[in-house]
């Protein structure tokens, strides 16, 4: 449990390809470390450009009084674990950028989104700016097979919305060989009309906003289906694992 994420304060560049700079890492407020980094450029604007200080307000600000504390916060020169964009700070161009996780030395990869110091500290309410990481195809087929093993599975990422898509496949049958086809009847008695031979797509949700969905699907077709009927969770807690690290 938690909500890891961490801020990438930068301070130099290591080579032309890669920034130079520390993690500070928070178990409990990964989705509040944007507004963690304003508070701080707010407080610091006479420091910006002078990293060392800067970074230190901005680790002081993030620790919020827990001087004592032995977890919940820290600071290393890797990426642990985490949940969510990193927030870039650089210090050398003055800059605060959302980007990818494994991206955020990288000189050369664009940011998912970028400010300038001065237009981030204007922003009303940073932590909404933070782009939407969504699982990605490897992601979310990985956590489909832990939760439903060797079944014929469908999926594809929708282009607008950025969220991959996935279904269970099966054939219609009169006699039919789980797990890749279901029973004719069984699916007339969920009022789905069907024929035999038929190829049918069932949606596997996963999405926090697709929780309403995946709780008015008929239990009963799930039990056919003959996957888990909390499906849902086991996905979200499958993909929650993955993204950790």
């Amino acid at each position: 449990m938690g909500d890891r994420g961490n801020i990438y304060f930068v301070d130099g560049a290591q080579s032309d390809r890669q920034w130079r700079g520390v993690y500070m890492y928070s178990h409990w407020r990964g989705g509040e470390l944007p507004s963690v980094v304003q508070r701080a450029l707010r407080r610091g604007r006479g420091r910006w450009g002078d990293a060392q200080y800067l970074a230190r307000m901005m680790f002081c600000e993030l620790l919020d009084g827990d001087l004592d504390g032995e977890t919940g916060y820290g600071l290393s020169t890797q990426l642990g674990d985490n949940e969510h964009p990193i927030v870039r700070v650089n210090d050398v161009d003055g800059t605060v950028a959302f980007c990818r996780p494994g991206t955020e030395a990288d000189r050369l990869e664009a940011p998912m989104r970028s400010w300038a110091y001065d237009e981030f500290v204007q922003l009303a309410d940073p932590d909404r700016a933070a782009p939407v990481q969504h699982p990605t195809e490897e992601q979310v087929l990985s956590a489909a097979r832990e939760v439903l093993g060797k079944r014929c599975l469908e999926w594809f990422t929708n282009e607008e919305t950025g969220v991959v898509e996935m279904f269970v496949v099966v054939n219609v049958a009169t006699h039919p060989l789980p797990p890749d086809q279901v029973d004719l009847v069984g699916l007339r008695k969920c009022g789905i009309e069907a024929e035999v031979g038929d190829e049918l797509l069932f949606p596997i949700y996963y999405l926090p906003q697709d929780e309403a969905r995946a709780v008015a699907q008929d239990p009963s077709i799930a039990m056919m289906l003959g996957y888990p009927r909390n499906v849902f969770e086991v996905m979200a807690r499958a993909l929650a694992r993955m993204r950790i690290h």
